[in-house]
């Protein structure tokens, strides 16, 4: 499938207010809208809603966006159009922060996912806020608009009573407080309206056959003030309706909430690292909150045969990246739904049929993986769900069954190594050594197999694609990385994650980009605004290059740059197969002293490598320290790959 395949063609937009997406293309010459957002949700809900690059918010179903526009003393400033507009993650949550600049200095905007009241109902909601850290009072317009995020929607009726705005879907939107003045109209009079002080006060209604309202309510917002907004999802409790006024956890609580989610997969400890890389020490918690909210939903589009088909790599290998991800990321209350699912699939089908008809038996590894691994009573209602559908999995993949021809290239053969490898050391702790042994002995074949796999021309740099010449797959790009540090060439290995993560912390990316000269920046042409396997495959890279899992412990830098020579390196709380697993780098003129901790989960002590700073150190037990050689100028590295043992055998 092309990039521009089923897509909108929009016309090219002149003065009027549009989604972001259609501003972008216009303004780079095409007219296929540049799909960017990120996505909004809780544990419990997964994905109800999106947020794009200008902090315009759409949920999911709805035909219709809230945008938000600003009257500052020059002008009213529209996000989608402007050039200052910055955004971020806040605190390493999925909550999302929209900058704009205007007279005297910003207003911000702040999209999050809540567990929320609103009269009697009580269901998911999302939180717009906004906060004006200007010298000056502005003005302040909620836009309920025809649009979606990247192209035409409806929008047939809106009626306003109080802070409470119900439109034709039926769906509120309800303010804090009473709007002081009003714009209801159709086509793109609004924007003007609001130009020429033109407005109401009062309630507004209004409905349009041709389903082309637009409705702004409009506060007043002095200096460091908040105005916020609540989007309700779905029924709610009971037959309630939300009304206001209406109460949600504010941006503390929500930002403190996640690093508690994030914490409670490795003990107690949040993943954290910090390296000498730009943008690479926020990536990890980051990463760990979009993917337990999106993960699960990109593993069930997976298995949806009327999904429309991203650009890349196939079903196969985007929910084996997802599910291993949440595996590494501690993440057991996302994977149960997910290997739910699939073992679903696996138990009507007899196999794991994905939407575009390849196989899903690796992401199905992966998940019941992550959800074994902290059990330890064989009775429990975890183990008695999830180690019959491990063993049917198993025996598949040793029948030949569930990786096809081309896996070898993709990857998807080493991913099924180390799920194996996580699902054994699972099953032997709940007493089952012989699906344990099966496990081990069909890992040690696929690593035998993989490893007699040439590398793949298409494999080897950053520009790496599975798509139409010219068009750049991002998620191959994340491939790249890790095929490279399985080969040992760390060079090709950091130019991918460089690639990956420059100035992506905070945002996605699409399924497909195109650079339209040789040293500019990249537009997303795909037809998704937020690839959540991409972000899952650069999650693994990242990991793979700082803690990878070796045969008999933790494999720490696996890949090395001469320009972090002399500068402190450290990871607190990172995900292994032996243990929660931290280290740092300190230095003793050119040799590195390293110190580290594994935090054990039973079993043989384990052995250390640090193969990217010193080929030949080993370490031994949960921690401690050893001085180094100083690396070399040019480190080419390789993480063991060659098979699993059981812990505690020998040879």
């Amino acid at each position: 499938m092309t990039a521009a395949a089923d897509q909108p063609v929009l016309d090219p937009p002149d003065i009027r207010v549009r989604p972001r997406s259609v501003h972008r293309a216009a303004r780079h010459g095409h007219t296929v809208p540049e799909r960017e957002w990120s996505p909004l949700g809780t544990l419990d809900s997964g994905v109800i809603g999106r947020v794009d690059g200008a902090g315009s918010v759409q949920l999911d179903g709805a035909r219709w966006s809230l945008d938000w526009w600003i009257g500052a003393e020059d002008r009213w400033h529209h996000p989608s159009r402007e050039a200052s507009v910055r955004q971020r993650c806040v605190g390493g949550s999925p909550v999302v922060e929209t900058a704009v600049r205007v007279p005297g200095g910003d207003v911000v905007s702040r999209s999050y996912a809540v567990q929320a009241h609103a009269g009697d109902w009580r269901g998911t909601a999302v939180v717009v806020e906004v906060e004006n850290r200007t010298a000056v009072p502005v003005a302040l317009a909620f836009v309920a608009r025809p649009w979606v995020l990247d192209g035409p929607g409806a929008l047939g009726s809106v009626s306003s009573e109080g802070s409470t705005v119900t439109l034709d879907d039926g769906r509120r939107v309800l303010l804090a407080r009473d709007p002081a003045r009003t714009v209801v109209d159709t086509g793109d009079r609004v924007a003007a309206r609001l130009d020429a002080g033109d407005d109401d006060h009062g309630p507004a209604g209004a409905t349009s056959e041709k389903d082309d309202l637009e409705a702004a309510f409009i506060v007043p917002l002095t200096h460091t003030a908040v105005a916020r907004v609540l989007l309700p999802v779905g029924a709610g409790s009971g037959d309630a309706v939300p009304t206001g006024p209406w109460s949600a956890p504010d941006l503390d609580a929500v930002v403190a909430g996640w690093s508690a989610h994030r914490r409670a997969g490795t003990g107690g400890g949040e993943p954290s690292v910090s390296l000498p890389e730009p943008d690479w020490d926020d990536a990890l918690e980051w990463a760990g909150s979009v993917l337990r909210v999106a993960g699960p939903d990109e593993v069930g589009s997976c298995l949806d045969r009327h999904r429309r088909v991203p650009n890349g790599p196939s079903a196969a290998v985007r929910s084996a990246e997802v599910t291993e991800a949440l595996a590494r990321l501690s993440a057991p209350d996302a994977s149960v739904p997910v290997a739910r699912g699939l073992a679903e699939a696996l138990r009507l089908g007899g196999e794991v049929r994905l939407g575009d008809r390849t196989d899903g038996t690796v992401a199905l590894l992966h998940a019941v993986g992550a959800v074994l691994a902290g059990q330890t009573d064989p009775d429990s209602e975890v183990a008695q769900e999830f180690v019959s559908p491990a063993a049917v999995a198993i025996r598949r993949l040793r029948k030949g069954r569930g990786l096809a021809a081309d896996d070898d290239v993709t990857g998807l053969r080493s991913s099924a190594v180390r799920a194996l490898g996580r699902v054994a050391a699972a099953l032997d702790r709940l007493g089952q050594p012989e699906v344990a042994a099966d496990a081990r002995s069909v890992a040690n074949a696929l690593a035998a197999a993989a490893s007699a796999v040439p590398t793949a021309a298409s494999d080897t740099g950053p520009d790496a694609s599975g798509a139409e010449p010219g068009v750049r797959s991002p998620l191959q790009t994340a491939l790249a990385a890790r095929s490279a540090l399985r080969r040992g060439d760390g060079a090709v290995a950091l130019a991918n994650l460089r690639s990956a993560w420059s100035g992506r912390v905070g945002s996605g990316r699409s399924d497909a980009e195109i650079r339209p000269s040789e040293d500019g920046p990249e537009h997303p042409v795909g037809v998704l605004g937020f690839d959540v396997a991409e972000l899952a495959a650069r999650t693994n890279a990242l990991i793979d290059l700082l803690v990878a899992d070796g045969p008999e412990g933790p494999a720490l830098l696996t890949a090395w740059d001469q320009t972090w020579a002399g500068q402190p390196i450290e990871a607190h709380h990172l995900p292994s197969a032996w243990g929660p697993t931290s280290f740092a780098v300190r230095w003793h003129g050119d040799r590195p002293a390293l110190l580290w901790e594994v935090d054990p989960g039973g079993g043989d002590e384990p052995v250390l490598t640090a193969v990217g700073l010193d080929p030949t150190w080993v370490g031994r037990g949960p921690e401690g320290e050893g001085l180094l050689e100083a690396p070399k100028v040019e480190s080419v590295v390789q993480i063991r790959t060659g098979g699993i043992r059981r812990r505690g055998s020998s040879g």
